[in-house]
C-alpha cells in the first residue's frame, strides 16, 4: 500500500506539470499567432534624415504639412524630429494605414519598401 500511494502521488505530480506545460503552450502559440510583425528593421545600416526626406516629398507630405493641416508641421528635420519625438505611433498608423488616419491622403498606401525605410529610421532614433 505503501508504494502505491508513492506511485500515484508521483504520477498526480508529473500530470500537473504536464498540464502546467501544455497551457503555457496554448497560451504562447495564440499570441505568437496574433502578432502581427509590421516591420523587421535592419540593424546593419544606418539609416538618416536623407534617406527619407525624399519619400516625404514625392508622397505630397510637405505640400500639406507645411502649413500644419491637421495639427501637423512638417517643413525640414526640426520640424519632423520635435512631432516624431512626441508622437511618433500617429505617422507610423498613418504610413501603414492601421490607424484612423490613412497617408498620404486620398492615395495608396506608399510601397512596403518605403515604408520599412521610414519605419527603421523612426526605431534607429530618428538621426540627422
Amino acid at each position: 500500500m505503501f508504494f502505491g500511494s508513492i506511485f500515484f502521488n508521483m504520477n498526480i505530480r508529473i500530470l500537473k506539470q504536464l498540464f502546467g506545460f501544455s497551457i503555457a503552450g496554448i497560451i504562447f502559440c495564440s499570441c505568437a499567432n496574433n502578432v502581427k510583425e509590421v516591420v523587421n528593421p535592419d540593424t546593419t545600416t544606418i539609416i538618416r534624415y536623407a534617406d527619407v526626406e525624399n519619400i516625404f516629398r514625392e508622397s505630397g507630405c510637405f505640400g500639406c504639412h507645411e502649413f500644419g493641416t491637421g495639427g501637423v508641421t512638417y517643413k525640414d528635420y526640426p520640424s519632423l524630429k520635435s512631432f516624431l519625438v512626441t508622437d511618433s505611433t500617429r505617422l507610423i498608423n498613418a504610413i501603414t494605414h492601421t490607424g484612423a488616419i490613412k497617408m498620404p491622403k486620398d492615395q495608396p498606401k506608399l510601397p512596403d519598401d518605403k515604408i520599412q525605410k521610414i519605419l527603421t529610421w523612426i526605431r534607429q532614433g530618428i538621426n540627422p
